[in-house]
């Protein structure tokens, strides 16, 4: 009896088969809201200039001579619009005429655009912290380094060095309340091995990581020394950068050295208030979606353009960690 099997029957069989589902890249979570101080309120211009005042001196007064009398600190902090970010696409009458996804594209081209420029947005956000300080230096404040090196071996972050950003931060009289410590995803993973860190697992503000682990939706559970701990990506990197504490009042934990390679910047801040956030910024255009018909061609054009600017507010509100990006 003679029937069809695949070796005789190849013409009624599909050599491939697509799905509907079209599988999108793997996005993470954004920085909350509120980091930083928006002054998007200045209406053309490209440079925000916003006056500073420092503190007065108060001096001893003797009685029948002349009383003291010091002038009041005054400086100027500046915004600047320097980023235009733009992202595009298009699709030809041909594909469109020949695509049974097209509908699919151009349903999911405004949201990508959109978060691209996000994307980008909050990357400029995080590396203003490398216009805020002097790379290379221990950006004494009070005594105490906001910048400097991680402690642990190879340059992985320590628990000291989180005990030392706290000082540095009470020592340049923030609040306590509003601190929060955002770091790369590398050193969530040197954090959920450290043992000190499993011995504290009674204290309710550490209880319970060992068996979750510390991430989660891309915040850290739990809070550690004051400080509400978030991962981002999108962290400043230096390619080396040798940071040398010792000549202030009270050096930063040196661990192996100053000396750091291949280093995530990750950032310590107070954000109790807009007013105490260490960056500003502004748009100068928010990110707008716009789709053109370009006859001549015969195809669909879409793109997305925004247009932003950040600058440093409080250096006091920002303590930077250089940590090994490829240990921990």
């Amino acid at each position: 009896m003679a029937g069809n099997t695949n070796d005789n029957s190849s013409a009624l069989k599909r050599a491939e088969m697509y799905s509907s589902i079209i599988l999108d890249t793997i996005k993470d979570d954004y920085l909350p809201e509120g980091i930083h101080r928006d002054v998007s309120d200045f209406p053309d211009g490209t440079t925000l200039h916003i006056t500073t005042f420092g503190d007065i001196v108060v001096r001893d007064v003797n009685d029948d001579q002349d009383r003291p009398i010091d002038p009041l600190d005054t400086g100027d902090i500046t915004l600047t619009i320097n980023k235009y970010k733009g992202a595009g696409s298009y699709i030809t009458d041909a594909m469109r005429q020949d695509s049974w996804k097209a509908r699919q594209f151009d349903q999911a081209l405004p949201g990508k655009q959109l978060r691209g420029i996000k994307e980008a947005y909050e990357t400029d956000l995080l590396a203003t912290s490398e216009d805020l300080q002097t790379q290379a230096d221990a950006n004494d404040i009070n005594g105490f380094a906001h910048r400097f090196v991680a402690s642990g071996t190879s340059g992985i972050l320590t628990l000291d060095d989180l005990i030392y950003a706290k000082a540095a931060m009470d020592k340049a009289n923030l609040p306590a309340e509003g601190r929060i410590f955002i770091v790369d995803s590398i050193v969530e993973a040197t954090l959920n091995g450290l043992s000190n860190i499993v011995s504290m697992s009674n204290n309710p503000q550490v209880e319970g990581i060992v068996n979750t682990g510390f991430a989660k939706n891309m915040k850290f559970l739990k809070n550690l020394y004051g400080f509400d701990i978030y991962i981002s990506n999108r962290l400043p990197h230096v390619a080396s950068e040798n940071v040398n504490t010792s000549g202030i009042s009270i050096p930063a934990p040196s661990g192996n050295g100053t000396s750091a390679v291949d280093a995530v910047v990750c950032q310590a801040m107070c954000v109790a208030d807009v007013m105490l956030a260490p960056y500003m910024g502004a748009w100068r255009q928010m990110p707008e979606t716009e789709g053109f018909r370009n006859v001549q061609k015969g195809r669909d054009e879409f793109y997305c353009t925004a247009r932003w600017g950040f600058g440093g507010q409080r250096p006091q509100s920002l303590v930077t960690v250089l940590v090994n990006a490829a240990a921990y």
